[in-house]
């Protein structure tokens, strides 16, 4: 890689994954990030070559869970009063 790239989550250079962390030495790891969820996956082979990545690190605090819409609760229906006895006796 051409350039120093700071420790921490950037793009994925490979464009395999949607982020990928970046160690200390400014060297992609096999760390990866794909909506939210973290998993291994070397770097391919040849990673010096591959085109610089954006320098500056992605801000990873956005929290990729799904947001549904608003849950509407309701009541629940009316019940009917019934004695045991008599559900027994319905049986």
């Amino acid at each position: 890689m051409s350039g120093r790239v700071v420790q921490g989550w950037h793009s994925d250079p490979f464009g395999v994954h949607e982020a990928r962390y970046f160690s200390a030495a400014g060297q992609p790891t096999k760390l990866v990030r794909d909506m939210g969820v973290e998993s291994y996956d070397e770097p391919p082979s040849g990673a010096d070559e591959v085109a610089t990545t954006d320098s500056t690190p992605l801000d990873m605090t956005m929290d990729f869970a799904y947001t549904a819409a608003p849950l509407h609760v309701t009541a629940p229906p009316a019940a009917s009063t019934i004695s045991l006895n008599a559900y027994l006796n319905q049986l």
